[in-house]
């Protein structure tokens, strides 16, 4: 029967769990955005890679066109007999796999391009993860202070059934 005014605690419940609860979101908070910076230097990495294969397109590009330059020089003296058609051939050969270094270093630098994109969406997933977090941190912080128990109105305390170290279930009465 004891008075008590608006506000004022009445019991606690161990709030431990819920504290846990809340470190462990924390944490996860900490991860995704961790996994967000990772990710946000790999892509400095991505376009040093990207510099990359572009110097080497321009190389093959390089070499390919002077292959070619090789083979237009090579035909008209090896069809005039001035020079031996297996030199041609050879010529012929090394312009076709110049122009396949050209086509393999196109996709490479294709590929390095779109790596950006995937990374991208790396961080935007992380961000996500954390925005997610950050809302059951919300939930959790309110169920920590939900375990102090306080008076809803000023009045006098009456059949109190709790007592301490009892376990309750949500929806018990307790005074």
């Amino acid at each position: 029967n004891q008075a008590v005014r608006q506000g004022q605690p009445l019991a606690e419940l161990d709030p431990r769990e819920y504290r846990a609860q809340s470190e462990q979101i924390t944490s996860q908070i900490g991860t995704a955005t961790a996994t967000a910076e990772t990710t946000r230097s790999q892509i400095g990495e991505q376009q040093a890679a990207i510099a990359q294969a572009q110097a080497q397109l321009d190389v093959a590009r390089a070499e390919a066109a002077f292959a070619a330059q090789q083979v237009a020089r090579y035909q008209p003296l090896a069809a005039s007999g001035a020079e031996p058609r297996e030199r041609l051939a050879q010529l012929q050969t090394q312009a076709r796999q110049a122009r396949e270094r050209v086509d393999a270093a196109q996709a490479g630098l294709v590929g390095a391009q779109r790596r950006v994109g995937t990374l991208g969406a790396q961080i935007r997933q992380a961000q996500s993860q954390a925005e997610a977090a950050r809302a059951q941190l919300a939930a959790a912080r309110v169920n920590v202070e939900s375990t102090l128990l306080r008076a809803a109105i000023s009045g006098r305390v009456g059949d109190l059934t709790v007592r301490v170290g009892q376990f309750v279930q949500p929806g018990t009465r307790l005074m």
